[in-house]
């Protein structure tokens, strides 16, 4: 069935009286979400022990003219008391040294409830530890034997409220924590001596084994040739004590509760030579699911690290897996650890602190003059290695971040791995009734899989990448997203924002996929893909453009492009905008905001925690760039925002991504940089501001895109003003500088530019349009902590131009522009209670309602939409949700939230061709022509009906026993009966704790009713302080509302089937018009006789069409 994509014409002239006879205050800005709602655990922090050589050699000079034990000392002093990594309780600690030599309390052994036993490394405790550290001496030999016994002996210590394995040793015994990691760093200058019978382990890996999980450790298997290396039966090393501390369930009285980590990237197979390794097998990751102990190990000195014998170690790189050593020969079998004699002083005796590391899943770090780390530096990536793997753990909510859209019966749907923040866009084939199936267009994984974008940007050549950005030299100057020797990509003070540690290139390579410096030893962190994750971000389609609009050359513009190839795009938190072809799945291009560019570094460290970057929804619109007057240049414009990952918002030119059969060339070139990026007005969240500026209003702009009535694939911000220019219409967005709520028309050609960049106007709500003004919170609270959502953009007169702009801001207050002049000076808020048909454009601005419940504001976050009010009144009715999900408080917030939908009784006519207000009351006669208006009036709560839900809850049944159902009132709402209260509109408070509406509103089947979805978010224990093994969280649950706009009453059809019998009647289906749906994005999609609700469940909701009703559009589009 051919679409019908039409400009939107509302069928507004019903509104058009003788067309249709009837220095500053502030307040604290608002401390943004910075992780997705999920499922999290706090992990338990993890016992570490450190044991340090305070031998005689520690005497020795370090090469530096200091000795070993000062620089010992000082690395310990200052790793151990950052608090940036190490905040207090972010580990517990224990401690001892060889000797003690300095006489710190108990240092000498570990024993429960001593001053050097496990407790939390608080304000106190570190204070003994770096007492102790500060106290260090070098004397006698070095009895490493004895030390890895004390630490075997001291894990096994049972329970007790001293036992290391208590909930807080010392203060509270229990819950014992089965998912408590534990950890040995084990520091020597070089081999050891002395040691007696008693502190022997005998052969910890050259027997078999059955592990505490019941997998056998088998000698004669290869995959356990690295442990014990060719023919090696030597008992009584250091490695064997190793082997046995990570084979052995230390307490077997404690739950299993370990999990595999997820953070090494090792394979489920790794070849060397003829050995498959697998992963279990792998020394680079860690199965144990019982109480063991890891062992990172630090050889001071080149008496630590230096053998005559096998095995090699990679001296290049100190990796120790590397290629330029013989871990490779050890996983075949074709090398042996060191033979080292049993005995006292052995040349090969180092080569146990890289056995040691293999045996328990740790690492070996050589430090010294000329190795890749010095002593503090190994101590820091030894403890961000340790802060990595005990990481809150988030498990996203079932579906609650992932975002799909349809088309030509195929759907997208984007997503996320929280573990290591990995994301990906994949493609599904859906039909009508709202089965989902995988779609293989974009080919397969070697498993068989479909591709996903992730799969194929992985598989990509880095170097091909369109990566763009923008170079804050000159403004708005496009360039490409690599690094060169000036400044033709990056200006000098984005390089040194990507540059702070010299690794500024690498950085760069970094972010553009390059996977080479990732993990071990390496500087940069572990990714799973190449594409970051995708959590708020709505996927974005585009296809060629329709071709039915009515503006001069739109139709030759839609003739050129009617072959090209399909697009989606979202946005990641890698730092990018991701364009991707629809036909295939490989990337097209990417563009990287300048305001995220002073966070990029830390998508590259190693103990990388979560944050957005480009968490903003993208959308699209045609525009003719032209200044007004000139032959017609249309382009397809992409806007972009950035969510909670800066303010402002970009603008590119995506018009030519290629055609669909490649016989027309793609624009997307970095050659083409400057004129593919159009604007790039983002601000990082920090980013000084001169006053007076534009940017003062420009805040962080979470709001969906407000799609066309008619056509779900435009945008209806993307619109033609009534001063002949083409603009994109949006809300400041939040925690602007000036705070207020400010519509932001943002033009697209290149007329009145301000020092390079495209003109903004900008209409503040409450007032003033002075740009940096003082204000007086106590007569106008509107203009502080606030801020405007996206706007619905009216057209009253079907003329193609924007008239009337409705939006929401966080204090509740629906607000009215009129943009009805040709002189765009005239523009500005909708004035009440008046004949005057001026804007507010000066004084205290007056909103058409204000949302609140028993006195507190209700936010609006999410757009209105409108409907003519066909009950007699005339005028329109203005329908929207209220509710905010910002904050980690918002998230677990219980106020009560509504849906209203008022009436905006104002009436308009036309004069020479332009729509204006008409405040003529008087009856429209002949003598009076212009008659018929009204006096705009306000609505207050009291001239609202209010419609609730009736009786309990109702089970469904059959198809629909996933589902709850309600019934709701039928309360009368009177326009015109002027013997009766008149009323101004309807609202309905919800009654879930918790629910909100955060989706734009949408109309059902081309009717009044109303489409209300609405949720309780998700949120998980981010917040909390309690430790704990399970993920402890509330998933997200949401509904479907139904209600006519006129008066909040049911349809008038029944449409929602609770008993499941596919049958929609009202006496049996309970006259049902609320239910509940699966969590996370939901699709729309029409059938013949059916409109298919499909969710994360894989249990399509079938609902009933309404009555056959002209212009019914077709609806395929994402809530």
């Amino acid at each position: 069935m051919k679409e019908s994509l039409s400009l939107q014409r509302n069928l507004l002239a019903a509104l058009i009286a003788g067309i249709y006879a009837c220095q500053p205050v502030f307040a604290d800005p608002l401390d943004l979400s910075k992780l997705p709602p999920g499922l999290v655990a706090i992990p338990p922090a993890p016992n570490v022990i450190l044991t340090v050589d305070d031998s005689g050699s520690m005497s020795e000079s370090a090469g530096d003219g200091k000795s070993k034990i000062f620089r010992l000392s000082e690395a310990l002093g200052t790793v151990f008391n950052d608090k940036l990594l190490l905040p207090d309780g972010k580990i517990r600690l224990a401690w001892q040294a060889m000797w003690n030599n300095g006489g710190s309390p108990g240092a000498g052994s570990l024993s429960a409830g001593a001053t050097n036993s496990m407790k939390a490394l608080d304000t106190a405790h570190r204070a003994n530890f770096l007492a102790f550290a500060s106290g260090l001496k070098a004397n006698n030999g070095t009895p490493s034997h004895k030390m890895m016994k004390q630490a075997y002996d001291y894990m096994k210590t049972g329970k007790g409220i001293d036992s290391p394995w208590a909930y807080s040793p010392g203060t509270k015994e229990a819950p014992y924590l089965g998912c408590r990691r534990a950890y040995h760093i084990f520091l020597t200058d070089g081999a050891w001596n002395g040691y007696s019978a008693s502190v022997l382990p005998g052969n910890g890996d050259n027997t078999d084994i059955t592990l505490p999980d019941g997998v056998v450790y088998s000698t004669s298997s290869a995959q356990t040739n690295v442990y014990r290396g060719k023919s090696n039966n030597l008992q009584n090393l250091l490695a064997d004590w190793a082997m046995r501390m990570w084979a052995e369930d230390l307490q077997p009285g404690i739950s299993d509760d370990l999990k595999a980590s997820t953070t090494d990237g090792v394979p489920s197979t790794e070849t060397y030579g003829s050995v498959a390794l697998q992963r279990y097998w792998n020394p680079k990751h860690d199965p144990a699911s019982w109480q063991h102990v890891v062992h990172y190990t630090i050889g001071y000195g080149q008496s630590a690290y230096k053998w005559p014998s096998e095995p090699k170690w990679s001296a290049a790189d100190d990796d120790n897996y590397g290629a330029g050593g013989d871990y490779s020969k050890l996983v075949q079998g074709t090398s042996d650890w060191a033979p080292t004699t049993f005995g006292n002083l052995n040349s090969n005796n180092p080569a146990e602190l890289w056995h040691m590391a293999i045996n328990s899943r740790g690492k070996f770090y050589p430090t010294g003059p000329g190795r890749k780390y010095g002593l503090k530096e190994a101590f820091q990536k030894i403890v961000e290695d340790i802060n990595l793997q005990n990481t809150a753990d988030v498990a996203s909510m079932a579906g609650s971040a992932s975002t799909n859209i349809r088309k030509d019966l195929k759907e997208y749907v984007a997503g996320y791995d929280p573990k290591r923040w990995s994301g990906y866009v994949k493609s599904n084939n859906v039909d009508t009734k709202g089965t989902v199936t995988p779609n293989t267009d974009w080919g397969t994984t070697g498993g068989g899989s479909p591709n996903t974008t992730a799969n194929l940007l992985d598989a990509a050549n880095i170097n091909s990448r369109v990566i763009l950005t923008t170079n804050t030299d000159v403004p708005n100057k496009g360039v490409s997203f690599e690094w060169d020797s000036g400044s033709a990509t990056f200006s000098a003070a984005q390089k040194a924002l990507l540059d702070v540690d010299g690794l500024g290139e690498d950085r760069v390579n970094f972010l553009r996929g390059d996977r080479t410096k990732e993990g071990g030893t390496l500087p940069f962190r572990v990714r799973d893909s190449r594409q970051g994750d995708i959590v708020n971000s709505n996927v974005w389609y585009v296809d060629a453009p329709p071709s039915n609009y009515f503006f001069t050359g739109y139709k030759a513009f839609s003739a050129l492009h009617r072959d090209r190839l399909p697009m989606i795009y979202v946005g990641g938190n890698d730092g990018m905008l991701h364009g991707f072809s629809a036909k295939t799945g490989q990337e097209q291009i990417a563009y990287v905001p300048k305001a995220v560019i002073p966070e990029l570094k830390k998508l590259s460290d190693p103990g990388y925690s979560h944050r957005y970057f480009v968490d903003g929804s993208p959308f699209t619109g045609d525009a003719n760039v032209a200044a007004v007057g000139n032959p017609s240049d249309w382009r397809t414009l992409l806007v972009g925002t950035l969510g909670a990952g800066g303010k402002g918002y970009f603008i590119l030119d995506v018009t030519q991504p290629g055609s669909k059969d490649g016989s027309v060339a793609s624009t997307f070139t970095t050659g083409n940089a400057a004129s593919l990026v159009v604007l790039d007005r983002t601000l990082h969240p920090s980013e000084p501001l001169t006053s007076p500026s534009d940017d003062e209003d420009i805040g962080h702009i979470f709001a969906a895109p407000v799609v066309d009535d008619n056509n779900p694939f435009k945008s209806s911000q993307v619109a033609l003003m009534n001063d002949g220019r083409w603009a994109v219409v949006m809300g400041n967005g939040y925690n602007s500088k000036n705070e207020r709520p400010v519509l932001l028309i943002q033009y697209l050609d290149d007329t009145n530019k301000v020092n390079g960049v495209r003109e903004l106007k900008r209409i503040v709500a409450t007032g003033s349009q002075v740009l940096s003004t003082p204000v007086n919170p106590t007569t106008d609270a509107n203009v502080i902590a606030n801020g405007l959502s996206a706007p619905r953009l009216v057209d009253i007169d079907s003329d193609g131009k924007v008239d009337i702009a409705y939006a929401g801001d966080l204090k509740g207050n629906l607000w009215k522009f009129d943009l009805t002049s040709a002189t765009a000076s005239n523009w500005g808020v909708a004035v009440w209670g008046s004949a005057s048909t001026t804007p507010c454009t000066t004084a205290i601005c007056t909103p058409l309602f204000t949302a609140s419940y028993l006195g507190k504001r209700q936010a609006i976050t999410a757009p209105p939409v409108v409907k003519p009010n066909d009950r007699g009144a005339g005028g329109m009715m203005v329908a929207f949700g209220t509710g905010v999900n910002l904050t980690d408080n918002d998230r677990s917030s219980t106020d009560v939230q509504s849906v209203y939908s008022v009436l905006d009784n104002t009436k308009y006519r036309l004069d020479s061709g332009h729509v204006v207000i008409n405040t003529n009351t008087a009856p429209k006669t002949a003598a009076n022509p212009t008659g018929g208006g009204a006096i705009p009036t306000a609505v207050v709560a009291s001239n609202l009906v209010q419609q609730d839900l009736v009786g309990g809850a109702i089970a469904g049944q059959g198809k629909s026993s996933a589902r709850t159902f309600w019934q709701m009132t039928q309360n009368s709402v009177n326009y015109v009966d002027t013997t009766k209260p008149l009323n101004k509109g309807w609202y309905f408070n919800f009654q879930v704790t918790g629910e909100r509406v955060l989706k734009p509103i949408n109309f059902f089947d081309a009717s009044n009713n109303l489409m209300v979805f609405s949720t309780t978010p998700a949120y998980g224990g981010n917040g909390s302080t309690e430790e704990s093994c399970e993920p402890a969280g509330t998933p997200e649950k949401q509904y479907l509302t139904l209600m006519n706009i006129m008066d909040g009453k049911r349809p008038s059809v029944q449409v929602m089937d609770t008993n499941g019998d596919g049958l929609y009647n009202s006496g049996p289906d309970k006259d049902a018009s609320r239910m509940t749906l699966p969590p996370g994005a939901v699709s729309v999609v029409a059938g013949k006789d059916k409109i298919t609700i499909s969710g994360g469940d894989g249990k399509p909701d079938e609902l009933a069409r309404m009555p056959e009703q002209p212009m019914r559009p077709s609806w395929r589009q994402l809530q």
